[in-house]
C-alpha cells in the first residue's frame, strides 16, 4: 500500500509518500516541505489574495502529479490554521477541486491535535507511560497528553511562528524590552489551556517546522536528511539560548546561519519563543525533538474524520 499526505500549514506546504511493507511498517519514499506564503499573504478582510490562490495552486498540481508518478493509491490533503482563518477558503477549496481535481480535507484544531500525536508517536511505538506532544505550527500550536498511542486530551491555540511574528515581532533584532514583551505574549496565550495540560507528567515530543529546524541546527545537517536520524533531545536551557540567540539577530543574518531554512528566518524566532513558553509551562527540563507529525499521521490513520 502506498499513501500520500499533503499539509498545507500557514508557512510550509509538506508533502509525504510512503509505503506499507509486508510486515506493517511505513517507509518513506519522498517527502518535501514548500514554502506555501499562506500565512503572510491573508488579510482579515480580504482572505487569501488571488495571487496566493494560484501560487498554491500550482504547489498542489505539482504534488499531485508526483503523488501519481510514485503509484499512491490515496491522497491525503488537508489544511490548517491559515485556511481555517481565511475567509474565502471554501472557495478556494472548490477551485482546487474543480481545477485539480484534489479534495482537500479542511481540519480542526482538535483533529490536528490527534494526527500530529499519531505520527509523532511512530517513532515511539513501544512506549507505553504518559507522554505530551507539542506541534509548534505557523497559526497555531497543538498539545496533545496520553498514554502509550491513546489520546487523553488535545488542546490547539491560535498561536504559532507566523502569527506571532506578524502581531508580535515588527523588526529584529530584538531589545530586552521587546524580547520580553514577547515573553508576556506568548504566557498570556499559555494561560488558555487547561490545568490537567500544566498539571501533567511524562516525557515532552516537539514536532513542526521549529523543532525540526531546531534539531537540523543541533545534528549540522539540512532539514531533509533528518528522516534519516533518531529524534534529538534537547534541554529547555539550550532552547533558551536559541531563542536568545535568534533574537538578537537580523533576519538576513539568520537566513545565512548553516542549515536554516529560507523560508525559516524569518519566523524561527516567534516559533522559538513559543516552543521555549510551552516547555516551560509544562515544567519540564527536556524533550525530544523529532521530524515526524501531522504528515505521518496523515499517511498511518485510517479513522480520517
Amino acid at each position: 500500500m502506498i499513501r500520500a499526505a499533503i499539509d498545507i500549514g500557514s508557512n510550509s506546504t509538506l508533502f509525504l509518500v510512503a509505503r506499507k511493507d509486508d510486515k506493517g511498517q511505513w517507509r518513506l519514499l519522498e517527502e518535501d516541505l514548500i514554502p506555501n506564503g499562506l500565512g503572510w499573504e491573508m488579510t482579515a478582510a480580504e482572505g487569501l489574495s488571488v495571487d496566493v490562490q494560484n501560487w498554491n495552486m500550482d504547489i498542489l498540481r505539482s504534488l499531485k502529479s508526483r503523488t501519481e508518478s510514485n503509484g499512491a493509491e490515496a491522497i491525503r490533503a488537508v489544511g490548517t490554521a491559515a485556511l481555517r482563518t481565511a475567509s474565502n477558503s471554501d472557495a478556494f477549496l472548490q477551485k482546487v477541486s474543480d481545477g485539480i481535481g484534489l479534495e482537500i480535507q479542511l481540519i480542526s484544531g482538535q483533529e490536528e491535535a490527534r494526527l500530529t500525536y499519531l505520527g509523532a508517536m511512530m517513532d515511539f511505538p513501544d512506549h507505553i507511560e504518559s507522554v505530551r506532544v507539542v506541534d509548534v505550527g505557523g497559526g497555531s500550536s497543538e498539545l496533545v497528553l496520553g498514554i502509550g498511542q491513546e489520546i487523553q486530551e488535545a488542546v490547539s491555540l491560535p498561536l504559532g511562528a507566523v502569527s506571532l511574528t506578524k502581531s508580535s515581532i515588527a523588526s529584529q533584532p530584538l531589545s530586552s524590552e521587546d524580547m520580553k514583551r514577547i515573553e508576556e505574549v506568548v504566557a498570556g496565550e499559555l494561560q488558555q489551556l487547561p490545568e490537567s495540560v500544566k498539571s501533567a507528567s511524562g516525557s515532552v515530543i516537539a514536532v513542526g517546522g521549529t523543532a525540526s529546524t531546531l534539531a537540523a541546527m543541533i545534528l549540522g545537517i539540512d532539514m531533509s536528511r533528518l528522516w534519516q536520524y533518531d529524534p534529538v533531545p534537547v534541554s529547555v536551557s539550550a532552547v533558551e539560548s536559541f531563542w536568545q540567540r535568534f533574537a538578537g539577530m537580523a533576519v538576513p543574518d539568520i537566513a545565512d546561519l548553516p542549515y536554516m531554512p529560507p523560508d525559516r528566518a524569518g519566523i524561527i524566532a516567534g516559533g522559538t519563543v513559543i516552543l521555549l513558553g510551552i516547555l516551560s509551562y509544562l515544567n519540564t527540563e527536556t524533550a525530544i525533538l523529532s521530524n515526524k507529525g501531522l504528515r505521518w499521521g496523515l499517511v498511518v490513520d485510517d479513522n480520517i474524520r
